[in-house]
């Protein structure tokens, strides 16, 4: 009953204020709260990990333990302060949607991530059942570092949680734009080693390294160094890219290396002419919004950007006006894997970037006419995307 009043009394007097972590250090309080129930009931071990996060695949948040025995209602308490980054480095947190989960533990019970909405009201609240074979593929693979890409005018930055991951190891995979993602580890190219760059085959000049990020320099938009497509990877310090990846949580077949289980994140060049163009894009990002996946690059006065609903065979339109994009005929459009899109009224070569999904991917097909988009990195013929037609069915590609 202490713990409980304690608990109560910090989040009242701390919503908006500091908390005295330890003698010098201080650190934001936002709490978020609720119950860990799980399925095989009450007096139930508890020794779980809750992981708030801000991507998906995640690259930052707090990955706080708790340990104890669920009560006659099935549940375990549990209360984190979310500012408070114990995995991924810290962040700073903003209102809107982030993801909650609890990754499988050694009892072979989890829980999936789920939205959970920060309301800027100093704590919120989302409990979480724990079901037998829940959060599968919620942490990095053991022996890789998680990394994150974005855009800082005509460079591309990849940066890591540098505060828990010293003398690190990255990885570069180099494509003509046809689709060359691979996961064979003679494919990748070294071009940090223990935190510093190294020599490699890459155009001399352009990488700089700072604490916690790789600059890829002039890899945006129109460049003669812009290569049309370049994917990452990260190695923790004394990691072999080659040997065979010892995490048993890990979801890959057996003889799976090291580099093959590191999350990737890339960019890949999109020419667009005049008229329209329809792409598409294999990366994932915070938010699916045209500004935001498309990191604003064609945040152009009268640029229209069409989206197609298969199953109510209705287009909707958006259009760059005022600063703003606005909507005609649906919801906000999602740049994301499986969409295809038309981009009107701009020209120039568009960068996509983002997490690379590296995973297989659904998607339904309803009658008649649908508009799809690649979600893979890799170039593939119809039958190894898994489109396998049927007689009297028809497919078009656009030029």
């Amino acid at each position: 009953m202490l713990k409980r009043v304690i608990y109560s009394l910090i989040l009242i007097v701390g919503l908006g204020l500091v908390s005295h972590a330890q003698q010098g250090v201080f650190l934001p309080i936002y709490f978020v709260q609720g119950n860990l129930i799980h399925q095989l009931g009450p007096n139930t071990p508890i020794n779980h990990n809750v992981l708030f996060y801000q991507l998906t695949p995640q690259t930052y948040g707090v990955n706080q333990n708790f340990t104890g025995s669920t009560g006659l209602n099935n549940k375990f308490p549990y209360l984190i302060n979310v500012f408070r980054s114990q995995y991924f480095g810290a962040f700073n947190l903003s209102p809107g949607t982030y993801k909650i989960g609890v990754p499988t533990g050694a009892d072979g019970y989890g829980a999936d991530p789920v939205d959970i909405v920060i309301s800027g009201n100093g704590f919120d609240t989302k409990d979480l059942n724990l079901v037998l074979g829940g959060g599968g593929g919620l942490l990095p693979p053991a022996g890789t570092l998680a990394l994150q890409i974005a855009r800082n005018g005509a460079d591309v930055e990849v940066t890591w949680d540098s505060i828990n991951n010293k003398n690190v190891q990255i990885f570069a995979r180099v494509g003509d734009g046809t689709g060359k993602f691979s996961n064979t580890p003679g494919d990748w190219v070294q071009v940090v080693k223990d935190d510093v760059l190294v020599n490699n085959p890459l155009p001399p000049g352009s990488f700089a390294i700072a604490a916690g990020k790789l600059t890829h320099k002039k890899q945006v938009g129109v460049d003669t160094a812009n290569l049309a497509e370049v994917y990452y990877r990260g190695l923790k310090q004394g990691i072999v890219a080659s040997a065979i990846s010892n995490d048993p949580n890990f979801p890959n077949p057996p003889g799976t290396t090291y580099i093959a289980s590191a999350w990737p994140v890339g960019k890949v060049n999109v020419n667009v002419t005049s008229g329209p163009n329809l792409f598409a894009t294999p990366f994932t990002n915070q938010s699916a919004a045209i500004s935001n996946a498309l990191f604003t690059q064609i945040d152009v006065n009268n640029v229209e950007v069409y989206q197609f609903d298969d199953q109510a065979k209705t287009y909707t339109k958006a259009t760059f006006t005022g600063g703003n994009w606005t909507y005609v005929g649906g919801p906000a459009e999602e740049i994301k894997p499986g969409n295809a899109f038309w981009v009107k009224n701009w020209t120039g070569i568009l960068t996509v970037m983002g997490n690379n999904i590296n995973q297989q991917f659904t998607r339904t097909i309803y009658p008649g006419a649908n508009l799809l988009g690649s979600p893979s990195a890799r170039g593939m013929d119809l039958g190894q995307a898994g489109l396998l037609p049927k007689a009297g069915h028809e497919m078009y590609l656009f030029d």
